[in-house]
């Protein structure tokens, strides 16, 4: 489940020009983080993405650096969601605004239990929990998404938007349900949810997020 908006790279980027982009950028930040990625040279990476993708799997090497730059702000095609709806929840309601409702999305890959494709389609990927980077990652109890086209001539999978994605005719998968909640319900749900631990703080661990959960308890959770 998830709330807000997409995330999204160029709707025209390949997977090996994402991945040569990020790989661009290794060097600098692991001589500022001091953490090693161990990336492999970027001939090496577009030869194993040829080998190891086809029409039915998006490979993504160095899949834990590419989920490290996710949570840290930089251009990505992994659309993030959460298995906690007390999380998602959370992210639906954080922001204050005029809306008469907030919505939730839940995604079902696969509700038949199975999942197909053909040539010059797009189709939506899941990407497992399984991965050692930020421990917001876990807090979130995150796993992502990617959207892509594939290409039969070129061999390739393109990134594309998420709302693009329409399955074949007859097919029942990708499937994307939008729940609604009034927003005349938002001071209570925060309000519950930080019993629960489940704030901005405990979800991103970061001075920034502290400040602000003392914010919203100040102004909006205690000052109302």
């Amino acid at each position: 489940m998830r709330a807000g908006p997409e995330r999204a790279t160029d709707s025209h980027i390949d997977v090996q020009n994402y991945l040569q982009r990020a790989d661009s950028c290794v060097n600098e930040i692991e001589s500022v983080t001091g953490r090693e990625w161990g990336l492999q040279s970027y001939p090496d990476i577009k030869k194993e993405i040829e080998t190891e993708q086809d029409i039915m799997r998006v490979h993504l090497p160095h899949y834990d650096y590419l989920v490290y730059l996710r949570h840290h702000g930089f251009p990505s095609p992994l659309l993030d969601w959460t298995t906690s709806p007390y999380v998602a929840a959370y992210f639906a309601f954080e922001t204050s605004n005029n809306a008469d409702r907030v919505s939730v999305f839940a995604f079902i890959e696969r509700p038949q239990g199975h999942k197909s494709g053909r040539g010059n389609t797009n189709m939506i990927r899941t990407h497992g929990p399984y991965v050692t980077t930020h421990t917001r990652h876990f807090a979130q109890k995150a796993w992502y998404t990617t959207a892509t086209y594939w290409d039969t001539q070129e061999k390739t999978h393109t990134f594309c938007s998420h709302h693009d994605v329409t399955p074949a005719l007859g097919v029942t998968q990708d499937v994307l349900v939008k729940l609604t909640i009034p927003r005349a319900d938002r001071i209570d749900a925060l309000k519950q949810l930080d019993e629960y631990n489940i704030n901005h703080y405990t979800l991103f661990q970061t001075e920034d997020a502290l400040i602000r959960t003392m914010g919203l308890r100040a102004f909006d959770i205690n000052g109302t």
